[in-house]
């Protein structure tokens, strides 16, 4: 994974909440539930932006519409199911390691 990993856009530090993931420490307890905390929104970020990719149909013709749907989904489907992969790994640790 982490050949391509650095390839992807990171924007944790663009929100008020959120946070780089190059500024993470993942060496406590704490660290840990702060990096799962942020996958969470990052996940849900990225739920929320394929919302309102169906509206396009409203005012554009089909075709477009669909690409739109494309799109969104071809765009936000890979940075989710990172967000689950390394949560599912947070989980794994948390259960080795309490």
């Amino acid at each position: 994974m982490k050949k391509w990993k650095h390839r992807l856009p990171e924007a944790g530090s663009w929100t008020k909440m959120g946070i780089a993931k190059s500024t993470l420490r993942l060496r406590s307890a704490e660290d840990m539930a702060v990096f799962k905390r942020e996958t969470s929104r990052s996940e849900l970020s990225h739920w929320l932006q394929m919302l309102p990719a169906p509206f396009f149909f409203l005012f554009n013709d089909p075709l477009s519409g669909w690409f739109i749907m494309l799109y969104a989904f071809s765009f936000n489907m890979p940075f989710i199911m990172i967000q689950r992969y390394n949560r599912g790994r947070l989980q794994r640790w948390e259960k080795k390691y309490s």
